[in-house]
């Protein structure tokens, strides 16, 4: 996992291994969208939402990660 502190961006590189510091991506029943659920991580930098919050995702092709914008 990488973040960028001034552009409130977290990077999330996948893996097939099972690692402590691993977050799960799931497919919601609805069959319609994936989530991850990483809120010890925002606990720990202090960016924890007052309710569940869904953030924009893209595909960073060039790091082979999905970037998480906390601004969206």
């Amino acid at each position: 996992m990488n973040t960028s502190d001034n552009n409130c961006l977290i990077g999330l590189k996948l893996s097939k291994d099972e690692r402590p510091d691993a977050y799960k991506i799931q497919r919601h029943r609805s069959n319609r969208y994936l989530y991850i659920s990483a809120s010890g991580f925002l606990k720990y930098f202090e960016t924890m939402p007052q309710k569940t919050k869904a953030y924009a995702v893209t595909w960073e092709e060039k790091d082979k990660m999905l970037v998480v914008d906390l601004k969206s």
